[in-house]
C-alpha cells in the first residue's frame, strides 16, 4: 500500500506474448524509480522503460521518482550480464 519502489538492473525473462506494461502491478502504490532493467522474450530483448510502458496503458499513472535511494547493498551486476552470471550461482551444489 502506497509503496515507493526502487528497481535497478533487473532482467525480466518472459514468454512471447507478455508485454512490458504487464510486468508491473499497482496496489495503491504511487511511485517507482527504475533504471537499467531489461525485458527479454524469445522474440525481443531491450532496455525497458517499465514505468513508461505501464503509464501508456494504465490509469492512474505511476510517478517516476521516489524520495529515497538504497543505502545498504552489495555490488550491483548489470542486467545485461545476468544471463551469464545467475545460472552458475543457482541449483544444487556439490561441495
Amino acid at each position: 500500500m502506497q509503496s515507493s519502489i526502487y528497481a535497478e538492473e533487473n532482467l525480466f525473462q518472459v514468454a512471447d506474448g507478455v508485454t512490458a506494461d504487464s510486468l508491473l502491478g499497482r496496489f495503491n502504490g504511487t511511485s517507482l524509480h527504475e533504471h537499467g532493467n531489461i525485458f527479454d522474450s524469445p522474440s525481443d530483448t531491450f532496455v525497458a522503460d517499465l514505468v513508461g510502458a505501464y503509464n501508456a496503458t494504465h490509469d492512474p499513472d505511476l510517478v517516476e521518482s521516489v524520495s529515497w535511494t538504497p543505502a545498504f547493498h552489495t555490488d550491483i551486476d548489470l542486467a545485461r550480464r545476468l544471463k551469464r552470471i545467475v545460472p552458475g550461482l543457482v541449483g544444487p551444489r556439490n561441495w
